[in-house]
């Protein structure tokens, strides 16, 4: 029995290696998310305003948006009223999420590592994916190999990330000079979300998406950006929310 066991873990791990791909391949993967993650280099924070469309199931909201956040992590979300008076704020300074509704003095705080803002966008998507998404970059999940891939529409490439066992856990989709990123796919198990910048525009030499889509199983949010600030000065305090007295 014990020896039928080990033969069929041992099977199950060839198997897995067996879908990884060669080290040359892996290597010319990894140099194209090397350069990838390197857009927008010396961009350490920016500053912007638009506004923001939530659809959930049959229910579309939108509302006019600002936002700040820094290479490091940091990230401060603020909802607009049509008056364009503060409605609900979010922040992460790195070690705590806060959030507070202007319109009920709601407040929260909670001590966590890069959250989950899934309650705020409605698809789950973490600080430093957003952070990376507003400024231009890639978001890069933990894997274990990488695999360039042609599309299967015949048009452009994939830039696959793969776990131990040869799935995928994401997908960066890219025209056929490698170099423009047409959309980005995060898995687990099944699709997280799927997340496509448009409209870049050169800022400050800086080429930023003025248009992001991201879609989750159950909700999508669109952002429509009106105008970036780039490596403006930004101080900590900025991403801290007091409870009100």
């Amino acid at each position: 029995m014990r020896a039928a066991v080990v033969v069929i873990v041992l099977s199950i791990v060839l198997s897995a290696c067996a879908t990884l791909p060669k080290p040359e391949q892996m290597a010319e993967a990894e140099a194209l998310l090397a350069k990838l993650q390197a857009k927008n280099q010396g961009l350490k924070s920016f500053k912007g305003i638009g506004t923001i469309r939530l659809k959930d199931k049959d229910i579309t909201q939108s509302s006019r948006v600002a936002w700040l956040g820094t290479e490091d992590g940091f990230l401060r979300i603020g909802l607009l009223t049509i008056a364009g008076q503060p409605a609900a704020s979010i922040a992460y300074n790195g070690e705590n999420l806060y959030f507070f509704s202007h319109l009920d003095g709601q407040f929260y705080k909670q001590k966590t590592a890069d959250p989950d803002l899934e309650k705020l966008l409605s698809v789950p998507l973490k600080a430093s994916e957003i952070i990376a998404l507003m400024m231009g970059r890639v978001p890069v999940v933990k894997h274990r190999a990488a695999v360039i891939e042609r599309n299967d529409t015949g048009q452009g490439w994939v830039l696959a990330l793969k776990n131990s066992w040869g799935k995928a856990v994401e997908k960066i989709y890219l025209d056929n000079s490698r170099n423009g990123i047409k959309k980005i796919e995060i898995f687990d198990g099944g699709l997280m979300y799927r997340a496509e910048p448009a409209d870049l525009k050169l800022t400050d030499k800086y080429l930023m998406p003025f248009a992001l889509t991201v879609s989750g199983k159950k909700a999508e949010f669109s952002l429509s950006v009106d105008r970036y600030w780039i490596n403006t000065s930004l101080s900590p305090d900025m991403f801290v929310l007091m409870q009100p007295e």
